[in-house]
């Protein structure tokens, strides 16, 4: 599970560098994701926006968005909630599927097409892979409630482990999630 962790902090640091390009057709849609959590500094997460048009504010502007992979059979949601002192929150998952239905998160017995949901909180902006806390789902729900070319909706819940900064871990669980996204018509969020 801890090389998991380095992956998802790469794909941000990743996003972060990307060149400065947009799809005005379907970035500039806002989405949401909102969720319930506890451990970990629970709470809750509930971020609205689009994407900013350039990609060098990923990580400064609190947005939701999703991709739709037709070749690898996933939709991908990513969001991210930028927080003050260059520190920003963000959510990731993705589900194995293209239509309606739900996707279980099982990390210890799924190999390939896995369903995922990690959440990063108190992750620099700076692009290091460091954190607050970084938690990953273990067990889950991953449901598409609608699909369109054009936009995803659905709801999550779930138990996992959170890492804190000096790796040690706590257990955490998401309820209430859901998410209602635009669908990007480019690869802009990469699967890992």
């Amino acid at each position: 599970m801890k090389h998991t962790r380095v992956l998802a902090a790469g794909l941000f640091a990743l996003l972060a560098s990307c060149s400065d390009t947009t799809d005005p057709e379907t970035l500039t849609e806002p989405g949401t994701v909102a969720f319930s959590f506890s451990g970990a500094s629970g709470s809750s997460f509930d971020v609205t926006g689009a994407p900013p048009v350039n990609q060098s504010q990923a990580l400064t502007t609190s947005w939701s968005v999703g991709a739709r992979d037709n070749s690898d059979g996933f939709v991908t949601v990513l969001s991210v909630r930028a927080r003050s002192g260059g520190l920003f929150d963000e959510v990731y998952m993705a589900i194995p599927r293209l239509t309606a239905g739900s996707a279980t998160v099982d990390v210890n017995n799924c190999t390939t097409d896995c369903a995922e949901f990690v959440f990063t909180i108190g992750a620099p902006t700076s692009g290091a892979v460091q954190w607050e806390y970084f938690c990953e789902m273990e067990a889950g729900t991953l449901t598409i409630s609608t699909i369109s070319s054009q936009r995803v909706t659905g709801t999550f819940s779930g138990i996992g482990v959170c890492t804190d900064d000096n790796l040690d871990d706590t257990n955490f669980a998401v309820s209430g999630g859901t998410f209602d996204v635009a669908l990007a018509s480019t690869g802009m969020l990469l699967r890992r």
